[in-house]
C-alpha cells in the first residue's frame, strides 16, 4: 500500500525556481540559481533567480534580494560582469559559520546557452555570514563539463570533526547526453578523498543523508 505525506507548505511563486536548499539556525534557506535570468545570448530579463526563500519552522516565508551577494561571489571568484556563476550546491555549515558554494557554472563571458554545457568548475566558494569576506579555492581537476548539483556535509560521530568532508554530486549535460558524478573531499585543504566516480546515465538533483 503506497502512504504520501501532506505537503506542508507551498510557495505560489511562477518566477522562482528552487536550485538548493539548507538549514541555519533551525530556518531553512532555498535558493534559485543565483544568476539574473537572460536569454540564450545573455541578455538580462529579470533579476528573479537572486531572491531566495527564508521558512520559519511555522511555515512563515520571507523573501529577501540576494543580488548583492551573487556578484560579490563573482568578483571575488574573478567571474564579474559579464561574467557569471551558476549555483545548485550551496550549504551553510553551523560548525565553521560560514556559507559554503560549490558553484555549477562560471565563465568570464555572458551566458550563451550552447557554451554554456562546457564551463563547469572545481571552485569551492566559503563566506561568513555577512558576505563581507571569502575564501576561494579549487577542489580536484576541473572537467569542463561537469559541474556542482549538490552537496551535503558527511555526518560525523565527534563534535571536532563534524563538516570536516564533503560528498557532492557533479552533473553533466552536453550535446544531449546527461551524467551524474560523485565525489567525496576534506574541507580542511581540499584534497579529494574519492575521486570524481560515475553513478550513471541521468542527473541526480540532489543527495542527502537519512
Amino acid at each position: 500500500m503506497e502512504t504520501f505525506r501532506d505537503k506542508w507548505l507551498t510557495v505560489h511563486c511562477l518566477c522562482f525556481k528552487s536550485e538548493w536548499a539548507t538549514v541555519r539556525d533551525e530556518t531553512l534557506y532555498v535558493g534559485g540559481l543565483g544568476k539574473e535570468w537572460t536569454d540564450n545570448k545573455g541578455r538580462i530579463i529579470n533579476h528573479d533567480p537572486q531572491w531566495i526563500k527564508i521558512v520559519t519552522p511555522g511555515g512563515r516565508v520571507e523573501h529577501r534580494d540576494w543580488q548583492d551577494n551573487y556578484r560579490k561571489l563573482c568578483s571575488w571568484a574573478n567571474y564579474g560582469p559579464p561574467g557569471y556563476m551558476i549555483h545548485e550546491a550551496v550549504a551553510w555549515s553551523h560548525q565553521f559559520g560560514e556559507w559554503f558554494f560549490l558553484p555549477r557554472r562560471a565563465s568570464v563571458e555572458a551566458y550563451n546557452d550552447v557554451v554554456d554545457e562546457e564551463k563547469g568548475t572545481n571552485l569551492l566558494l566559503r563566506t561568513n555570514p555577512q558576505f563581507t569576506r571569502a575564501k576561494v579555492s579549487q577542489v580536484g581537476p576541473l572537467v569542463p563539463t561537469h559541474g556542482f548539483s549538490s552537496l551535503k556535509f558527511v555526518p560525523a560521530l565527534s563534535h571536532s570533526e563534524r563538516d570536516s568532508l564533503i560528498v557532492a554530486l557533479k552533473s553533466e549535460e552536453h550535446r544531449g547526453k546527461t551524467a551524474t558524478f560523485v565525489t567525496v573531499f576534506r574541507v580542511a585543504d581540499g584534497k579529494v578523498l574519492y575521486p570524481e566516480t560515475k553513478i550513471g546515465d541521468y542527473k541526480f538533483e540532489g543527495i542527502e543523508f537519512i
